[in-house]
């Protein structure tokens, strides 16, 4: 418990100091559901469709839906690719948004905690103009986080992710940065249920904005590779006589 503690001041400390800054800000929320199917131990597939509040939970912003695959050749390495696309309602308007990413991630657990760096390279599929969504440009993507295991079914875990552009005469300008802290628990071992708190800043607007998001999120779990039940011994009869 005392390092569990330790993290979570960590993490306060974190975000107040990210508060520092003259920008606008809102409030909204991100709910999501996640289904996940696992196969071999090396591979992870995965649908997750999710939808967006903004204007203080006000008023609906996105909907969409991810489709993602990873594979795992080593326990402390993966690649990992994913596509998304997405529904904007903006006053009077909707578009449609598209993205392909693909990255890799190192990972490695020690002593209840479990770090974890993924870069990854997103390519905008459908965009229209650059307004400063850094989900939907062509960007480069460096997250880092860390993850604590309270108990066997509960861990709280926290984040820093920053994103740079890279489309032709961006000079790989930061855009964005985003922190997330995240509880999350086991309710067995195919159901989770987690809840979090996102602060994102996007330095591409004038006046830059900051967002407040409260995240909640459901997540479903199978797994493909079932194990083949061993067949029984044949039974060996002695000869009559014997």
């Amino acid at each position: 418990m005392r390092k569990s503690f330790l993290l979570l001041l960590c993490v306060l400390f974190c975000g107040i100091g990210m508060l520092r800054s003259q920008t606008t800000k809102d409030a909204g929320l991100w709910a999501s559901y996640t289904f996940e199917a696992k196969y071999k131990k090396k591979w992870k597939f995965s649908i997750s469709p999710e939808v967006r509040f903004n204007n203080n939970i006000n008023h609906f912003n996105r909907a969409m839906i991810d489709l993602g695959a990873e594979y795992k050749p080593y326990k402390t390495y993966f690649v990992e690719v994913s596509y998304r696309s997405s529904l904007r309602s903006q006053d009077d308007w909707r578009d449609v948004r598209e993205r392909f990413q693909f990255g890799m991630g190192f990972r490695q657990e020690w002593n209840g905690f479990t770090f974890t760096y993924q870069p990854r390279y997103q390519i905008a599929l459908q965009q229209i103009g650059n307004d400063g969504d850094a989900d939907f440009e062509t960007i480069l993507r460096n997250k880092l986080s860390v993850k604590y295991d309270i108990s066997k079914k509960t861990n709280v875990s926290t984040s820093f992710e920053t994103f740079n552009n890279t489309e032709q005469g961006q000079n790989f300008n930061l855009e964005n940065w985003r922190w997330k802290a995240d509880l999350s628990h086991d309710l067995n071992k195919r159901n989770e249920i987690s809840i979090g708190y996102m602060i994102q800043k996007s330095i591409y607007d004038s006046p830059q904005e900051m967002d407040f998001i409260v995240l909640v999120g459901y997540t479903n779990n199978i797994n493909l590779s079932k194990k083949k039940a061993k067949e029984p011994k044949p039974e060996i009869v002695p000869p009559a006589g014997e």
